[in-house]
């Protein structure tokens, strides 16, 4: 995840210890057979709630065989032309061009419902802080969290990573944020909100100026958990912890250069660069294989796929799946894949992205040959 402008007012195999000989990347994988865009993820759970604006749509499969969606920046209002000069002016030349009235906004916000009632048609909307603002930052009016991916812990438990990040008043466009840092919080958000983690010191699990851990965590047969990171810059890195040390910070180690793992952060290396934000790592049993999705950096609006034969690497070279059509100084971010939705052992995927004049997370159907 980037350090960008984000809409807030409107909205694995065990990896060996060592280090190990260089290997060939992955052949890429097979361009689409067929792609489709399907819809927008909780699309009836918002028009009964009367949001008009959402992003994010990280999805975590809980074993009642429900998803837990999450979703940031959640505006309520109105769409229409004329669009309000004002809010256009506050919120920039990337906002959605057609806000005609704004009435509340959530920094977050969550949408329960059955693998496959992706619209939420008859899901459960939680609202938010389902992950409270840390109190001991100053001004903590300004703070707003930011969702990112996590796991089920227990029945109904997540485990969630999230950023902290600041909502400056005296900035133009008022899209603008300052990335406080990444932490880590674990709790059912349908009871209660969830209890943050301590890092080392404070909330942190990683500073502002470290990669953000968390976009995409996988689950590793009772040995580790995978962490994937983004950034600093377009880079997304990798950590593993021993299943159930999620929350000990101590106990984290990053893949460093020549495949080895170290207990430092500083050492992460990139697996592969490229990256426009957000991402997902699945395994594909179709493709045999292990599978990245994102949006390439900003300018470029394709969203690609890389595969590997281990989640470590080498990855191979992206094959594009799917280009949004060009919208002026709009920004696509957000892609990701949701393994819950994927048929016939991944042969089709399911992939959204945000257009950030649209402000919605569209979902894609792919199909590999």
């Amino acid at each position: 995840m980037t350090r960008r402008p984000v809409l807030v007012l409107l909205l694995l195999p065990a990896c060996a210890s060592g280090p190990r000989r260089p290997a060939a990347p992955s052949e890429p994988p097979p361009a689409p057979a067929a792609v489709e865009r399907v819809g927008v993820i909780g699309s009836a759970a918002a028009a009964r709630a009367g949001a008009i604006a959402w992003e994010g749509a990280w999805s975590v499969l809980r074993s009642d065989r429900r998803i837990f969606w999450s979703f940031r920046n959640v505006v309520f209002g109105e769409r229409g032309t004329p669009p309000d000069p004002v809010l256009l002016d506050l919120l920039g030349e990337e906002a959605p061009r057609d806000l005609k009235k704004v009435t509340k906004a959530l920094p977050h916000q969550a949408l329960i419902a059955d693998y496959d009632d992706w619209t939420g048609a008859a899901g459960r909307l939680v609202d938010g802080p389902f992950v409270p603002v840390p109190k001991d930052e100053p001004e903590p009016a300004s703070l707003v969290i930011l969702p990112l991916h996590g796991i089920e812990v227990g029945p109904r438990r997540l485990r969630l990573f999230y950023v902290v990040a600041r909502a400056r008043a005296d900035r133009r466009p008022a899209l603008e944020l300052e990335v406080l840092g990444t932490g880590l919080a674990t709790g059912d958000p349908e009871r209660a909100a969830l209890v943050p983690a301590r890092g080392a010191r404070d909330w942190r699990f990683f500073k502002k100026d470290e990669p953000v851990f968390g976009v995409a965590v996988l689950e590793r047969e009772g040995k580790h958990n995978l962490v994937f990171g983004a950034g600093p810059g377009s880079a997304a890195r990798l950590a593993r912890v021993p299943a159930g040390r999620l929350t000990d910070r101590g106990a984290w180690e990053f893949l460093a250069a020549e495949r080895r793992w170290s207990s430092k952060v500083k050492d992460a290396t990139p697996l592969f660069d490229d990256v426009g934000g957000d991402l997902s790592v699945s395994w594909n049993r179709h493709l045999d294989r292990w599978l990245a999705v994102h949006a390439r950096a900003h300018p470029s609006r394709e969203v690609v796929a890389r595969a590997a034969r281990r989640p470590e690497g080498p990855w191979s070279a992206p094959t594009v799946l799917f280009h949004l059509p060009e919208a002026g100084p709009s920004r696509i971010k957000g892609a990701k894949e949701h393994p819950a939705l994927s048929a016939d052992r991944g042969q089709t995927i399911w992939v959204s992205v945000v257009d950030s004049h649209e402000g919605v997370p569209a979902l894609w159907r792919v199909r590999f040959p």
